[in-house]
């Protein structure tokens, strides 16, 4: 007599994991089709044999296409990593070294647009060293790219609060209307056209990794004077260097 094989039931999937999933398998394969688009371009300028010097106006608008397809799909597997807490490892963080860590990757455009960052002794917390620093990496970027005419300047300041801290990240660039201060936490949204860089993620990606950590994220912004970001993180109260 056969023996019968017992199906172990599988766990229900919710409805923030199906999501997960959804995006995770998007992201993969319009990569695939933007790699394939990309390689087709490349055989296709190699059998037109055209000049470097003055290349095909359609096979550049493709070539940027897929840039820019690119660029929006790196910012996609960014939000992507911050919607799971299986992603995340909390330990004790010096901020300093988060920051630290986020100039470092920026350095050729805070070199580029000869911008000054003051740090005002930064504390230790609690949370993800890699996506506080990416949180960090976002803001200054936000100022490098909507400066004034003056060279950019960052200050950044920490003040205790009976939870944790408050962060606050101020610069002396263009700012934007107060209106829209909710708005730009929406995935996609941009104030300027496609002639500023930038995909529209990168403040909702932030928000994201401060949710993670139970703390928040906003901005006070006025027209010509410059933009504030403020976030909150839970302290660590034991303040061992990290």
């Amino acid at each position: 007599m056969g023996t019968i094989a017992s199906v172990q039931p599988q766990r229900s999937i919710n409805e923030e994991e199906r999501f997960e999933l959804f995006l995770d398998r998007a992201i993969h394969d319009l990569r695939a089709s933007a790699r394939q688009i990309g390689t087709s371009a490349e055989l296709l300028s190699e059998s037109m044999q055209t000049d470097p010097a003055e290349p095909d106006p359609h096979l550049r608008r493709i070539r940027e296409g897929v840039a820019g397809m690119n660029a929006i799909l790196m910012a996609m597997g960014s939000y992507a990593v911050t919607l799971s807490r299986s992603n995340y490892t909390f330990r004790r963080v010096n901020l300093r070294t988060a920051l630290a860590s986020a100039t470092v990757r920026l350095r050729e455009r805070i070199a580029a647009t000869q911008a000054t960052i003051v740090e005002h002794d930064l504390p230790q917390v609690v949370g993800d060293a890699d996506r506080l620093s990416e949180v960090f990496q976002h803001l200054i970027c936000n100022a490098l790219t909507y400066r004034s005419e003056a060279a950019p300047r960052i200050e950044i300041r920490a003040a205790r609060e009976q939870k944790g801290w408050r962060i606050r990240l101020q610069d002396n660039g263009i700012g934007f209307e107060p209106k829209y201060c909710q708005q730009v936490f929406l995935p996609f949204f941009r104030l300027h056209g496609p002639e500023v860089p930038g995909v529209g993620l990168g403040l909702a990606v932030s928000e994201r990794i401060l949710n993670a950590h139970q703390g928040k994220l906003w901005i006070e912004s006025e027209k010509g004077s410059g933009t504030t970001c403020f976030f909150t993180l839970p302290a660590d109260d034991d303040q061992t260097e990290s």
